[in-house]
């Protein structure tokens, strides 16, 4: 990876991958995302906990990420330094988006999607591989 990568790229690839809600990923810290055993645990529906694992290729996403756009100065894994105040709070929803936006204009065939669309992707992709409820527990609620 080079730092021409955008910093939503570790964000779209590890919600693809994951199948994970995008409330979730924006909520983790990076004390959450074990690098190594290549996973992070969310908490559902009824504090149910799962796991979520992603493939080696979204590492090295990751790693770019962290080494040329996340500001260590917060314990979030996804953070968005303000352009006028300079403040870094974590990656809200509305700053994501804007970023999705801005990276896929000019691209018609894209224009309504939403990063949440990724996590029906996730499943659709799963639904042939493997048993429906295997894809649920995937997912989670």
């Amino acid at each position: 990876m080079t730092k021409s990568d955008t910093p939503l790229d570790a964000l779209v690839y590890l919600l693809h991958s994951t199948g994970a809600n995008i409330s979730k990923i924006l909520a983790l810290d990076l004390s959450d995302v074990d690098l190594q055993s290549r996973k992070f645990q969310v908490i559902g529906k009824r504090n149910k906990q799962r796991w979520c694992f992603y493939s080696e290729n979204i590492v090295n996403f990751l790693i770019n990420y962290l080494k040329y756009y996340r500001h260590p100065s917060i314990s979030a894994l996804f953070t968005a330094q303000q352009p006028f105040t300079k403040e870094v709070p974590r990656l809200s929803y509305a700053i994501a988006h804007k970023s999705l936006v801005d990276m896929i204009d000019g691209t018609p065939e894209l224009q309504e999607i939403r990063l949440h669309d990724l996590r029906y992707t996730f499943g659709t992709e799963r639904v042939g591989l493997m048993r429906i409820h295997d894809v649920r527990a995937l997912m989670g609620p």
